[in-house]
């Protein structure tokens, strides 16, 4: 799975990263409004480096001013 992928292949370089997604069986689905918005004030406060998220997890009140790069990568 893309996120989870990336996220362990980050973490193995010392990259602090965030994912909001929840990946197992099927497709992903978002964490908890609580636990995304926990990774979101971890990333504005600077203590990630990379926040790994769909659209449609962060279309809903989140402004995510600390980033300087966004990739998007299309849906499989």
């Amino acid at each position: 799975l893309p996120g989870k992928f990336l996220q362990e292949e980050l973490a193995k370089r010392g990259v602090k990263v965030g994912n909001v997604l929840t990946e197992g069986d099927g497709p992903p689905k978002t964490k908890s409004p609580a636990a995304r918005a926990k990774i979101v004030e971890e990333f504005q406060a600077g203590k990630l480096q990379v926040l790994i998220a769909t659209c449609e997890a962060l279309n809903l009140g989140h402004n995510l001013d600390e980033g300087s790069v966004v990739k998007v990568r299309p849906a499989p």
